[in-house]
């Protein structure tokens, strides 16, 4: 053969390295379709599931109406009527337990430019049913992994559809470092009045992991008690997205729970929204490899 040739065959060798290179590095799974459906129902118990809490919308006299960014303690209110009216709504933060439960005697009302947002106050770092690096937090699904040798995940329990008091799992971070906090996953929000209307947006994500590598948060949990609901906005309680990193992509957060005391018709559960999050990319998928998503969390139905 040959010098020429040589040269030649060793062209067309490394320019097929190179394709194969950018196909690993650029060819990912596809991103996960939203259902046009919304999510299926399940049904629960309600005795069961609500044990000693009781279906109570209170005795508050005070009408309170939102029309800016506001910030509450994290606690238990009632009221006459709550109006969103425009601005978030939200808690501060204080602890691990993140949560707003909101009594009201009459009527909630979250108008369409009004916004009630739990969005990472729940659990941080990785908890107990799924302790990965840089895996995705559980709840309502289970968190994805962020590790390249495929292991199988931790059983899940799906604690969160038995127990009324939980909230969504924060991410882990790569090889558990230490006095870092995984992304937040989010809190509980419990609403209770004798008619709900929501035309604006009740959000409740897990937050998306850092961009070394950390793992998404689980979405938190909502939970809704009326006589009478009409939404014609959105309630959201989606995993967060696991972070990208060089080598290894983190997990996505489990999606959510959404809990709700009256039947809904199909078209209505097209607006809520407990898709797990997206998982994370690796920078260079050559030598490394993406995480994997987190699964959808729950729509559930007491009846």
């Amino acid at each position: 053969m040959k010098t020429g040739d040589n040269h030649e065959v060793g062209f067309y060798l490394m320019v097929v390295f190179l394709l194969v290179f950018l196909v690993f590095l650029f060819v990912r799974p596809a991103e996960k379709k939203k259902s046009l459906t919304g999510p299926a129902a399940i049904a629960v118990d309600s005795k069961k599931f609500l044990g000693d809490f009781p279906i109570d919308f209170g005795n508050g006299l005070d009408d309170f109406i939102v029309d800016k960014n506001t910030e509450v303690q994290s606690g238990e209110f009632f009221y006459n009527t709550l109006r969103i009216k425009k601005g978030v709504f939200t808690i501060k933060k204080i602890n691990q337990f993140g949560q707003l439960i909101i009594h009201a005697r009459e009527k909630i009302i979250v108008e369409k430019d009004g916004l009630i947002d739990l969005s990472g106050k729940g659990l941080t770092k990785g908890g107990e049913n799924f302790k990965s690096a840089g895996g995705g937090g559980s709840h309502g699904g289970r968190g994805g992994t962020g590790d390249c040798l495929n292991k199988p995940r931790l059983k899940y329990m799906g604690e969160g559809l038995n127990k009324l008091f939980t909230f969504g799992e924060g991410g882990g971070l790569p090889n558990d470092i230490k006095n870092q906090e995984g992304a937040s996953g989010g809190g509980l929000l419990i609403i209770e009045a004798p008619q709900i209307i929501i035309d604006g947006v009740i959000v409740n994500d897990g937050l998306s992991g850092t961009k070394n590598g950390g793992g998404g948060g689980a979405g938190g949990k909502i939970i809704i008690l009326t006589n009478k609901i009409t939404i014609r906005g959105k309630i959201l309680a989606r995993g967060g997205r696991g972070g990208n990193a060089f080598v290894q992509g983190a997990g996505g957060g489990g999606g959510g729970i959404v809990v709700i005391n009256q039947p809904l018709s199909d078209e209505v559960k097209k607006h809520i929204d407990v898709s797990g999050g997206r998982f994370g990319k690796a920078l260079d998928l050559y030598s490394g490899c993406d995480g994997t998503s987190g699964d959808d969390g729950k729509l559930v139905i007491l009846k």
